[in-house]
This record gives structure tokens, C-alpha cells and sequence, in this order.
């Protein structure tokens, strides 16, 4: 059992540690702050250092604002009293002078003032359809009413608005079928020179092919005019519902190649026999597409640098 006595001496004990502690932190503290002084000495210099570092950058600033958004003027230059000076003071100014200031005046005044020019909105407008176009009517009717039904008696007709909308018929292949009649002599006893006859076949462009003219005058002209490539009028021939290898359209255009060969031989000595041109009127001739003997082609190009710019470049069929 704990004594009075004890007890007291435990409680001073623990006072005195209490006491001991709060001392060595204060001995801590007061360490820390032994070089105070100094650093307050360092901190005070190094604000110092930035004020006036401030103060020079603002002088700097202040600078070129006056400089950039600030009025220029020349400096000031002190009247010598060794120069001799002009006094027009009591002189009176000459019409002409007084013309020449008003109208520079006026010139002046005219060049600072902005004149705006006011745009006028133009209206766009639809470009008109071509008369050549034919025309296809459809009448449409109100509801209930068709041509045969209308009642003139209870209706007056007014006058239709007309509506033009552009459609397209797109391009179709078809065949044509040259069916050849032939006859016989029925009397054999006849001594004629054709027993058999048949009608003659028309004259095609190309022999023993199934090419129409029409079909190689749109190749020719998709070619180079429209600046399609084989290729792709092959793809488009084959939407149509025909198959045309590469080789048969090479084919045709050898072909073609020689029936274009009389127009070109006549151009060639059109050109070649012009007058007044000299050296500059021969054509220097280039093939293009090569027929099939090795002759000239369908295509030449025809480059003529002189003064008639319009043979410049011509190509043709």
C-alpha cells in the first residue's frame, strides 16, 4: 500500500520531468534563434538589391510606352541669336499662295477621311435552260379533275404555272441486224450471169468487226475529248451490259488509224503550204497512237510556234 509520503515524492518527480522537458525545448529554440540577426542583415540586403532592380525595370518600361504609344517630336533647338532670321510678320498673303494652302487643306481633309463605298447585294439569278432543249409536257391536274372530267361550267381555267426540271436519258448500246434477202432463178434454163442474187452489204467502217461508227466516234471522243482512258470506258461499257477486251479496242483504233490517214496527209499539206511564215510553217509531227503498218496514227500533235497562235497545240482526229 502506497504511503502519503510516496505518493507526494511521485508527484514532484513528475513535475520535475515535466519541467525538464519544456526547458530543453526552450534551449532548442533559443539556439535556433542565435543567428537571427544575421539572416534578417541578408534578407533585408537581398530586398533591397530587388527594389532597386524594380524601380530600373520600371524607368525601362515607362520608356518604350513613350517611345512606342507616346508622340514623337524632334527635340528642341534653341534660337541662335547669330542667325539671321526673316520676319514675314505685317505681309500680306498672295492669292495664288492662298489657293495653293486652301486646296492643300482640302486634300489633306479628303485623304483622312474613310470613305466607305457601299456594296450593292447582287441577287443571284438562275441560269435559263436552253430553248434547244426539246420539251416533254406533262399536265398535272388538281385532284379529283383529269382533261375529260372538268366541268367548264362551274370552272374558269387560269393560267397553268410552268415548272422546267432537266432530266437525262442515260446512253444505251442496241444492235443492228442486217438481215440479207437472197433470190434464185427459178427457170435454171435461163443462161444469166447471176443465178443467185442478194442484196449488198452497206459500207461499215471497219471489216469483220461487230464496231459500229457511232460506237468508235464516242470512244474517240471520250478519249480526247472527254480524256477518259480505255479503262475506264471499258468499265463503263461493261455497266451497259457489253464486254470489250482491251486488245479489240487496240484493234479498232489501228483501224480507225487508217481511215484517219487521207485527213491527215491534206492537213499536213494545207499547213505545209502556207505562205509568208517561212522555216516557221513545217509542222513538227509526233504520232501518237501508231497504226498497225507503222504508219502515221489517228492522233498528231501538231505544235506550230509562229504568229497564228491558234495551230499551237492543235490536235485532231
Amino acid at each position: 500500500m502506497i504511503t502519503d509520503e510516496e505518493l507526494f515524492m511521485q508527484n514532484i518527480l513528475e513535475e520535475r520531468d515535466q519541467l525538464f522537458r519544456e526547458t530543453s525545448k526552450l534551449r532548442s529554440q533559443i539556439q535556433g534563434y542565435e543567428n537571427f540577426e544575421s539572416e534578417r542583415d541578408s534578407y533585408e540586403k537581398q530586398l533591397s538589391e530587388k527594389d532597386a532592380q524594380i524601380a530600373k525595370l520600371l524607368e525601362r518600361i515607362d520608356w518604350l510606352q513613350r517611345k512606342i504609344w507616346g508622340k514623337s517630336s524632334e527635340s528642341f533647338i534653341p534660337n541662335d541669336p547669330r542667325l539671321r532670321t526673316v520676319d514675314f510678320d505685317g505681309l500680306d498673303v498672295l492669292p495664288e499662295e492662298k489657293e495653293l494652302a486652301t486646296s492643300a487643306q482640302e486634300e489633306i481633309d479628303a485623304y483622312k477621311t474613310k470613305r466607305v463605298v457601299e456594296k450593292v447585294k447582287i441577287t443571284p439569278v438562275r441560269k435559263p435552260i436552253p430553248e434547244n432543249l426539246p420539251r416533254v409536257e406533262i399536265h398535272l391536274y388538281p385532284e379529283g379533275m383529269d382533261k375529260d372530267s372538268i366541268d367548264l361550267s362551274m370552272w374558269t381555267e387560269l393560267e397553268p404555272e410552268v415548272t422546267e426540271i432537266v432530266e437525262r436519258i442515260p446512253a444505251k448500246l442496241f444492235v443492228n441486224r442486217f438481215i440479207r434477202h437472197k433470190f434464185v432463178r427459178k427457170d435454171k434454163s435461163l443462161d444469166v450471169e447471176k443465178p443467185i442474187i442478194i442484196a449488198p452489204m452497206p459500207v461499215l467502217p471497219l471489216a469483220k468487226s461487230y464496231a459500229g461508227a457511232t460506237l468508235l466516234a464516242d470512244l474517240a471522243i471520250d478519249k480526247y475529248v472527254n480524256h477518259l482512258p480505255f479503262y475506264r470506258q471499258i468499265q463503263m461499257y461493261s455497266q451497259l451490259g457489253i464486254s470489250m477486251a482491251p486488245s479489240t479496242i487496240n484493234g479498232w483504233f489501228g483501224g480507225m488509224a487508217d481511215l484517219m490517214r487521207p485527213t491527215y496527209y491534206r492537213l499536213k499539206e494545207h499547213l505545209d503550204g502556207s505562205s509568208g511564215h517561212g522555216e516557221l510553217g513545217l509542222l513538227s509531227l509526233r504520232p501518237r497512237f501508231a497504226s498497225p503498218e507503222g504508219g502515221p496514227g489517228i492522233v498528231q500533235e501538231l505544235s506550230r510556234c509562229d504568229t497564228d497562235r491558234r495551230l499551237c497545240g492543235l490536235r485532231f482526229l
